[in-house]
């Protein structure tokens, strides 16, 4: 079945609730439509309506807050995580809402008709042969990059299955801030007096994880630089650990991340905006290469810059990764094998960093929640993952109190 997505966003409120009814009562036997409308639209036509219809009818609302429990279609939900909207949707989607016949680009002209607007619709959707020639540039170029561009991209419930087999256990993003919300919360953490901390690479397609993480942990607090080493030390855990509202407790989130393309390559992500993917983490990359050319006697190791910051942080990635270079180089799959070395040096870091640095706890009756993993970046067609690899609770002096990660997976 092939899916013709087009956006009904110029209606107004009666003519998308006619256009609703309108394709609930149509058939469409080799196309499905998936409509974009408002949620007052969805509201106006009946939910026998569209439980009957060949037609998946969206009520419009942030792409990256929906979730499965919505009842919306696994291909409709291709929009995740790429945070854009139906009125400002990223090239991506602008792309793929384009149907595949010049019928759609008068869509909007007839949206004062519902009628007249149900039946282009409807027509546009039974139009499954080869589109017509396009008459604007702007056709040519959406028709040239659109899905059946890419016979070979991988569905999402296919890159879901490779993220558990190279990462077993992992979880989405929204899903893990949920449950660390039900077990914190039997210790007392709760929204007005936790305090979150994260360690995660300075790469923007992180920032998803911690917005989920905000929703049930407060403001954030960042610790961490490329590749999502805790580069801000002793010093920003005790600046951290002031910051803890009276009577409170604090979480630290940490580890590196990865990336999956549509093709279903590890080390790389397709971005918004680009139309290739690219490195992912692309420090993590860039150290993995000075690894392997240190390994294979190419050049000699770098010394790390003692009297400029310039890069210093790169420098140190590279540092830190050399003792795994064996490792990599006899790895099966070294792009799946590079964000495990880079946690196990990361997780020596931050302990070292909280057993220290929990001297600055001025409530001796904090609990310092430890939640340590791999964060596994997707494109705009599935959720973002977290593995969990440590997920210890410890008090003020920095001592564990439990072992919770038997609670978080499962």
């Amino acid at each position: 079945m092939t899916a013709t997505i087009l956006t009904i966003a110029q209606a107004s409120r009666s003519a998308q609730g006619a256009l609703c009814r309108s394709l609930a009562g149509a058939t469409a036997s080799s196309s499905q439509v998936m409509c974009c409308a408002t949620t007052r639209a969805f509201s106006t036509a009946t939910s026998e309506e569209a439980r009957a219809s060949p037609f998946v009818i969206a009520p419009r609302q942030p792409f990256h807050r929906m979730r499965p429990s919505h009842g919306l279609s696994s291909s409709f939900r291709a929009h995740s995580t790429c945070g854009c909207s139906n009125q400002n949707p990223c090239e991506k989607h602008k792309i793929r809402s384009i149907a595949r016949t010049e019928a759609v680009e008068d869509v909007g002209a007839t949206a004062s008709s519902p009628a007249r607007f149900a039946a282009s619709l409807v027509a546009a959707a039974s139009a499954t042969t080869s589109p017509a020639k396009p008459r604007t540039g702007r056709e040519q170029r959406a028709l040239s990059t659109s899905v059946e561009a890419f016979p070979d991209t991988l569905q999402p419930g296919e890159i879901i299955e490779m993220v558990h087999s190279a990462f077993p256990g992992a979880i989405e993003s929204f899903e893990l801030s949920s449950r660390l919300q039900r077990i914190l919360s039997l210790y007392g953490y709760d929204l007005q007096t936790s305090l979150l901390a994260t360690s995660l690479c300075c790469d923007e397609v992180n920032r998803s994880l911690e917005d989920d993480l905000k929703m049930n942990f407060n403001q954030n607090f960042h610790m961490g630089g490329l590749a999502g080493f805790a580069f801000g030390g002793v010093t920003s855990f005790g600046a951290m650990a002031a910051h803890i509202p009276q009577n409170g407790h604090c979480l630290i989130v940490y580890g590196p991340h990865v990336g999956i393309d549509d093709d279903g390559q590890f080390g790389k992500v397709h971005r918004r905006g680009q139309t290739e993917s690219g490195p992912c983490c692309g420090s993590a990359t860039a150290a993995a290469e000075y690894v392997s050319n240190v390994h294979s006697g190419k050049q000699d190791v770098n010394s790390i810059p003692t009297h400029s910051p310039l890069d210093a942080q790169q420098a140190w990635v590279d540092h830190c990764l050399l003792p795994y270079a064996e490792r990599l180089a006899t790895a099966q799959d070294p792009d799946i094998e590079l964000p495990k070395a880079l946690f196990e040096s990361q997780d020596d870091l931050m302990m070292q960093i909280v057993k220290e640095g929990a001297k600055s706890v001025g409530n001796k009756d904090a609990l310092i929640g430890v939640l340590g993993g791999i964060q596994v970046n997707t494109s705009i067609q599935s959720h973002e993952y977290f593995q969990p690899l440590r997920f210890d609770l410890l008090n003020a002096d920095g001592e564990k109190v439990d072992d919770l990660l038997k609670d978080l997976v499962y």
